[in-house]
């Protein structure tokens, strides 16, 4: 297993990455019963192409983490969706916005 975990600005160069995020935000939304709206892989890349996610990786490339910054024209206050993490790999350390550094 990797540790090597590298929490960073998420880019146009990480869209490869965007169906297997929504495939992974989907089964964990089923895996804990609750009812999100499915979002699309152009969704995922167009909050890379805007500047407002953040992605968790290895330092071998592997995907391990991902969050999005939601902001309606109507308010000045963003919100980050919960850190969406693969399963088997992110330390409870870096699930939420509390360990990440």
């Amino acid at each position: 297993m990797n540790n090597n975990i590298i929490v960073r600005d998420a880019t146009a160069a990480d869209a490869h990455y965007a169906e297997t995020i929504t495939n992974e935000m989907a089964e964990s939304a089923k895996a804990r019963g609750t009812g999100i709206a499915k979002r699309s892989p152009e969704y995922v890349k167009l909050k890379m192409e805007e500047g407002k996610a953040v992605i968790a990786v290895t330092d071998t490339g592997e995907w391990v983490g991902f969050c999005y910054v939601e902001s309606w024209q109507n308010k000045s206050s963003r919100r980050c969706s919960r850190f969406r993490e693969k399963r088997t790999r992110m330390p409870k350390s870096l699930a939420s916005p509390q360990g990440w550094r």
